[in-house]
């Protein structure tokens, strides 16, 4: 029952828009879903062409959003294909 609904468009869309904001990361994939009252998960990938680390991305999930277990892939490349 928890993982056959998506979160919130409002919630979805504001992650990404945190995550994407300064340039760094590009969500390439996002899942979020309740795990109880107020309480969400996410799983989220994310590109970078710049060396980062998990934490950076997890830093920038603000509190507000109620994600309580965050489960991130980063992937870092040099921009070439």
């Amino acid at each position: 029952m928890l993982l056959d609904r998506q979160g919130p468009p409002e919630v979805l869309d504001s992650l990404r828009a945190v995550l994407e904001s300064d340039g760094r990361f590009e969500v390439v994939d996002l899942h979020v879903w309740s795990i109880g009252p107020g309480y969400r998960a996410a799983i989220v990938a994310v590109s970078s062409t710049e060396e980062a680390s998990i934490q950076a991305v997890s830093d920038l999930v603000p509190g507000e959003i109620g994600i309580a277990h965050l489960t991130v892939e980063l992937r870092v490349s040099d921009g070439r294909l």
